[in-house]
């Protein structure tokens, strides 16, 4: 939330496009959702054992959607540019939320060169950006179908 912020502030400091804002809303969104549903698949995993995992459902269906996701999700979440606002953050000293609480008055003690043009790009192919969040949405539905069609293959 802290770094979503700083982004937010950062974008409405430099008058970038509101859609950048927009789409690291959605973004954000999709990533967590999308971490949380290779969690469980990680859990299903180890749960099935050697047996489950050599099943010609799992190594067709489950696991290509599990590489899948997890590609489309890294691309997503450095397509954000928060790692780079991380980056920066963690220079000058600023490592938790609480030190994020106030944006504006943060932006001096940071390195916001490479973050702020990162911004900027984004925004200004927002289209791209917001597809590739949908993207991350459409895969994780398609995992989480992908799972309960092997549970419930599983249960008969």
């Amino acid at each position: 939330r802290g770094l979503k912020n700083l982004a937010a502030a950062l974008a409405e400091e430099f008058e970038v496009d509101q859609s950048y804002v927009d789409f690291l809303d959605n973004s954000l969104a999709a990533s967590l959702r999308a971490r949380q549903a290779l969690k469980f698949s990680y859990v299903l995993k180890f749960k099935i054992g050697e047996e489950g995992r050599s099943s010609r459902h799992w190594t067709c269906r489950l696991e290509p959607c599990i590489s899948e996701l997890e590609v489309v999700t890294a691309k997503l979440e450095a397509v954000t540019g928060l790692s780079l606002l991380a980056t920066a953050a963690r220079s000058a000293g600023l490592t938790n939320a609480a030190h994020l609480n106030s944006p504006e008055q943060r932006f001096g003690a940071l390195d916001l060169r490479e973050a702020l043009a990162h911004v900027v790009a984004v925004s200004q192919s927002a289209a791209f950006a917001t597809q590739l969040a949908m993207a991350v949405q459409l895969q994780t539905q398609h995992l989480l179908s992908a799972g309960r069609a092997y549970h419930e293959l599983s249960e008969e």
